[in-house]
């Protein structure tokens, strides 16, 4: 491809006119535009046509890749010239980018339905496996539901269970976890329906004679209460008493404990008072020595930080090897920009010293 050069002039009086070149032109983007934004593919069975849109797409990319690199050849010079690069740059990958998006768009709309009908197919299977294993479910869920229930809806239940019939066409695969999950929740509900009848005429006898026990209860519980009544008037009478005398005691300490907290407090008083003095005078002193060591050690590390500023700038003005394949230069960029970074950041920790 021709390679024609993009002029920046910069009228500023401290930095020479200088000449931007680029391996792209604004006639050849449009020329790409003009012959790739009609491109598209007709669908998953047209191989040519995502053929074609991938191998224009990587042309598109390479020259945006090419002018990335050689925006970071321009910008290792100056950084003031290199923002100009930079300007440059983002307006060329302007106008490619659109190309690209349009290509790429049409190849993710056939990986996209791809991934659409795989899903669908994946989900139709899901739901069927799913709905079959509901209906199993539901039989087992039987004999867990009524382990503990009156004997007539267990009845009710085995009568249900055994009207439903399994079939090969309405369980497919599962035809015989079915039939064997039916038949474990029949000999399940069976065996609860002889201990519920068991039960329930041995709870019946239980009743009758717990009614009987209770009423003989009641009749002692009766006796216990009186009595417990006349001990409770004894012991409210002795209480009360007791508990003069002992409001009378507390009354008296109350009184001295209050004189000597007042004593007490007036003496933590006066101690605490001499003792703030003491700290105020402390803490002053402390403090004017903290600033007077912070002052000595910003001006002891002050050549230390100017020669780590002064490394970090050198960093700025590596070359980038010359390299020709298109993985080597991606690989130099991102060594530049790595580079960039590192020194960025030194000056940033070396000013914070």
């Amino acid at each position: 491809m021709p390679k024609q050069a993009i002029e920046v002039v910069d009228e500023s009086p401290q930095i020479d006119m200088s000449i931007i070149e680029y391996d792209i032109t604004e006639a050849a983007i449009a020329k790409m535009e003009q012959d790739y934004m009609g491109l598209t593919i007709a669908g998953l069975d047209d191989k040519h046509g995502l053929a074609v849109v991938h191998e224009a797409r990587m042309v598109v990319k390479s020259h945006r890749v090419a002018v990335e690199k050689r925006r970071v050849e321009l910008k290792a010079d100056a950084l003031e010239y290199g923002r100009k690069v930079d300007t440059e740059a983002k307006r060329i990958t302007q106008l490619l980018a659109p190309i690209e998006d349009h290509l790429q768009t049409e190849e993710e709309k056939i990986t996209k339905e791809r991934e659409r009908i795989q899903a669908e197919k994946i989900r139709i299977e899901e739901e069927r496996v799913e709905g079959i294993r509901a209906k199993i479910e539901a039989i087992r869920s039987f004999s867990l539901a009524f382990q503990i229930t009156k004997s007539e809806v267990i009845q009710a239940m085995l009568g249900e269970v055994e009207s439903i019939k399994i079939t090969t066409e309405e369980y497919q695969e599962f035809f015989d976890e079915a039939v064997r999950v039916r038949g474990d929740v029949l000999n399940a509900l069976t065996k609860n329906l002889i201990d519920r009848l068991a039960w329930e005429k041995s709870e019946t006898e239980r009743k009758a004679e717990g009614e009987r026990l209770a009423k003989v209860k009641a009749e002692q519980d009766a006796k216990e209460k009186a009595l417990k009544e006349e001990r409770r008037k004894i012991d409210a009478e002795k209480a009360a008493l007791e508990a003069e005398k002992q409001a009378e005691e507390k009354r008296k300490k109350d009184e001295e404990f209050r004189k000597q907290a007042l004593e007490d407090a007036r003496v933590k008083a006066e101690k605490d008072a001499k003792e703030k003095v003491e700290r105020e005078a402390r803490e002053a002193k402390e403090i004017a020595e903290f600033d007077a060591a912070e002052k000595a050690r910003d001006e002891a590390l002050r050549p230390d930080k100017e020669k780590l500023v002064a490394f970090a700038q050198s960093l700025f003005k590596i070359p980038a090897p010359d390299v020709k394949s298109e993985a080597a230069e991606e690989i130099a960029l991102a060594a530049l920009n790595n580079i960039a970074t590192i020194a960025q950041t030194t000056i940033r920790k070396a000013e914070a010293l």
